[in-house]
C-alpha cells in the first residue's frame, strides 16, 4: 500500500506565537495504533527548531486506524501511555522517549 506521512502542530495558546511541527507521523497500514509525540510550545527566534532539556513541551497521542482502504487519523492532547519498570530483581533501567523528544524520561523501579 501506499504510504504518506505528515507532521501536524497544535494551535498556539492565547498570545503565544505558532510553534514548531511534530516529527514525522508515518500514515499507512503498518502504523496503525496509537503513537505518542513530544512538541515543545517554542522555537528558537530565528524560526529554527532548537529543543533543550528544559524546553516546555506538550504531549499528543496520534491514532492512525486504516479500514478497507480509508484511513482514520485522531488527534488528542495528552497521552493514555503508561510506563512501568518492575524489573525489581536485576534492577535494569527504563527511559522513555517520545517521539520528537531530544532527551528521555527515566522510569524508577516499582
Amino acid at each position: 500500500s501506499l504510504a504518506t506521512s505528515l507532521r501536524f502542530r497544535p494551535l498556539p495558546r492565547e498570545g503565544s506565537p505558532q510553534g514548531p511541527w511534530s516529527g514525522v507521523l508515518d500514515c499507512s497500514d503498518a502504523s496503525a495504533g496509537s503513537s505518542a509525540f513530544a512538541i515543545p510550545l517554542s522555537e528558537a527566534p530565528e524560526g529554527e527548531f532548537i529543543q533543550l532539556e528544559t524546553t516546555e513541551q506538550e504531549v499528543w497521542s496520534v491514532e492512525v486506524a486504516p479500514d478497507r482502504g480509508a484511513l482514520a487519523v485522531s488527534f488528542k492532547q495528552g497521552s493514555d501511555f503508561i510506563a512501568a519498570n518492575r524489573a525489581l530483581q536485576s534492577r535494569a533501567t527504563l527511559s522513555v522517549h517520545p517521539a520528537g523528544c531530544l532527551h528521555c524520561t527515566a522510569v524508577p523501579l516499582g
